[in-house]
């Protein structure tokens, strides 16, 4: 049988609660699809994440969007996630699952592969 709440803070702090069991932040992730990071494999990265998403039913918490050139082409391909404004540099396939878990899932920055002005 459910518990009956005493009051509106109760169930305030009850939905507050079943908020915080939810870690996934809203994100966009942002990739680059201009000739030079689509040579180095863009589209196949963004296909790697979609994948990830998708597995994980994270559709509706996590989108993802083709942009146009970052404007380092030599640093390509580029990822980045908003809100949290993290540029990556160079992603390779290969860091698709790290960024994913690391990131998405564990909100900890890959530092490795972080793209710096």
């Amino acid at each position: 049988m459910s518990k009956v709440l005493a009051n509106i803070q109760e169930l305030k702090n009850k939905i507050e609660k079943a908020k915080s069991k939810k870690e996934i932040t809203k994100r966009i992730l942002t990739f680059c699809c201009s000739s030079g990071c689509v040579a180095n494999k863009s589209i196949e990265v963004k296909t790697l994440f979609d994948q990830l998403i998708e597995e994980n039913n994270l559709k509706k918490e996590i989108q993802t969007k083709t942009v146009g050139c970052f404007g380092f082409c030599s640093q390509g391909p580029f990822v980045k996630i908003y809100p949290d404004n993290v540029t990556y540099k160079l992603v390779k396939e290969d860091d698709v699952k790290e960024i994913f878990e690391t990131h998405l899932l564990n909100n900890q920055i890959v530092e490795r592969l972080t793209f710096k002005t």
